[in-house]
């Protein structure tokens, strides 16, 4: 659990990279992994999660904000479902 959540908390700082290549990279590998069902975060990681995914939604390339776009409405469906 302990090197899932340093992955995770990895991943979050390439988001704040200023090449757009990492942010993007850093955002699709994050999404593939929260869509493992063994990954369980705790509140305060799905708080910066959430919060880092937020804003990417007005990042300055279109394609991280594509990818941050998915993200919200594949958490928003999978809200729905449950």
């Amino acid at each position: 659990m302990a090197s899932a959540s340093y992955h995770i908390s990895n991943l979050l700082e390439k988001m704040t990279s200023s090449d757009k290549d990492f942010r993007f990279m850093a955002t699709n590998d994050l999404m593939t992994e929260l869509q493992k069902d063994s990954i369980k975060l705790d509140d305060d990681s799905e708080r910066k999660v959430v919060k880092m995914i937020l804003k990417l939604l007005e990042d300055k390339n279109g394609e991280v904000q594509n990818l941050a776009v998915k993200w919200t409405i594949r958490k928003e469906l999978r809200f729905k479902q449950k």
